[in-house]
């Protein structure tokens, strides 16, 4: 049972919509250290999922029922029933449990987690909403090589922050391309690619730029960047944004305000971009 004081912050939250949601959370986290356990909450979207209060997008959703709203956002605006996403970094599966509950029966969610303490939140997600038929969960990283590469596990109250390491450290753990697990699995089109890979962003489009440059590349991708993280695989957050402007897309930072060229490399702090295909 989670303890009074997040009850409370819950309850505060969801009844008055004018608050800053993310800092009442973290105020609710700062009065009480959540405890070691997990919880099944409801989401705002309808589905239960199973978080670990501990982690910190974990207590978020608890407290809020969501989290990275301004993303969720996107996916209920460009999602439709029958579509394909890829979710690359399903993490404990939020992006997976939203997209499964738009796309429905007739669409697809390909879910891609190597950390094995995600795998067993995304699994049980996936289980608890009964979307099986929908979510194919494949516990393997995505990058531009076959085989296997090293994961670095992320501290326990952020498990998010594991990443595929940039130069042989950590575990060996299982990797693909989307491009071979597209033709692997004769998937003829994807219509949403998610990224939340800590810096290794441009290696999985890389790994994808068969469909990239194909006659039907996704129409939304969402992704990540941070200057810091993008040094780190070896490239710039400029040479991220790049790579949809060389493709005909339109950036944006997800709670708005379009990217160009002339501003590519501005973007030094981590957040949450959108690239939309320009018909």
């Amino acid at each position: 049972m989670p303890h009074a004081i997040h009850q409370f912050g819950r309850r505060l939250v969801h009844a008055t919509s004018f608050l800053p949601e993310s800092r009442v959370t973290n105020l609710f986290r700062t009065l009480k250290r959540p405890e070691q356990e997990d919880v099944v909450t409801p989401l705002l979207t309808g589905q239960q999922m199973c978080v670990p209060m501990r982690e910190v997008s974990g207590f978020h959703i608890y407290i809020r029922g969501q989290h990275q709203p301004y993303v969720l956002q996107h996916l209920q605006r460009h999602l439709h029933p029958g579509m394909v996403v890829f979710d690359v970094g399903a993490c404990i599966g939020l992006v997976t449990l939203t997209s499964a509950g738009i796309v429905g029966p007739t669409g697809q969610v390909h879910s891609f987690e190597p950390g094995k303490r995600q795998l067993e939140y995304l699994r049980r997600n996936v289980a608890l909403n009964n979307y099986e038929n929908i979510v194919r969960v494949n516990p393997i990283a995505v990058s531009d090589v076959e085989g296997t590469v090293g994961y670095v596990v992320g501290r326990a109250a952020n498990i998010g922050g594991s990443h595929v390491a940039s130069a042989g450290e950590g575990e060996a753990v299982p990797c693909t391309t989307l491009d071979h697990y597209t033709e692997q699995n004769n998937i003829e089109r994807v219509d949403c690619l998610k990224m939340d890979v800590e810096g290794s962003e441009l290696r999985v489009l890389k790994g994808f730029k068969r469909t990239m440059d194909g006659p039907t590349p996704p129409s939304l991708v969402l992704y990540e960047c941070d200057a810091e993280t993008c040094k780190e695989q070896g490239h710039t957050s400029a040479d991220l944004h790049g790579f949809f402007f060389d493709r005909g897309y339109e950036v944006h930072k997800s709670r708005g305000g379009r990217v160009t060229r002339a501003t590519a490399g501005s973007h030094t702090w981590q957040n949450d971009f959108v690239a939309v295909l320009k018909r």
